[in-house]
């Protein structure tokens, strides 16, 4: 239940960031994806029909867990980032949208998980070798988990 009603206030988050998120070269306008049958990822993962959104941009992408973790899929802090998802221990969101720039942006994301779906937003901040991850689109806050990214 608890879920449910987070969904209500950070899809609206969720919704308003989308509309405001800056245009890339790269990503088609909203209407040109409404003609076309899908939009693919260059990992090959398949998202769905029509599809524009900001991507997460390269510098986050990749695998992530807390300072001693295993970086290995059973480690419950790791996450897997990539330019339209981001791969939680038991949930993934998929991205609505993204804002900022540089080693500071925000994602919008579709999240679902155990049987759930919600929206929500996350603040992402590289600093070095560390990333920042905090669920804003919690109504208490949430608490940002510190990560290190893992060796391939």
């Amino acid at each position: 239940m608890r879920k449910a009603l987070q969904f209500v206030p950070a899809l609206g988050v969720a919704l308003a960031l989308s509309a405001c998120s800056p245009a890339s070269d790269d990503v088609p306008p909203a209407d040109a994806a409404a003609d076309s049958p899908k939009q693919e990822d260059p990992s090959g993962a398949d998202y769905g029909a029509g599809i524009a959104t900001a991507p997460i941009p390269a510098q986050f992408h990749g695998i992530w867990d807390v300072p001693g973790g295993s970086c290995d899929p059973a480690s419950e802090q790791r996450v897997e980032i990539d330019a339209r998802r981001i791969l939680f221990y038991e949930s993934v969101g998929n991205v609505i949208g993204t804002t900022g720039e540089g080693d500071r942006i925000a994602a919008s994301l579709s999240m679902e998980g155990e049987g759930d779906a919600w929206a929500t937003q996350y603040q992402l901040v590289l600093d070095g070798d560390r990333l920042s991850m905090e669920d804003v689109g919690l109504p208490e806050g949430g608490d940002a988990i510190v990560r290190v990214r893992c060796s391939d």
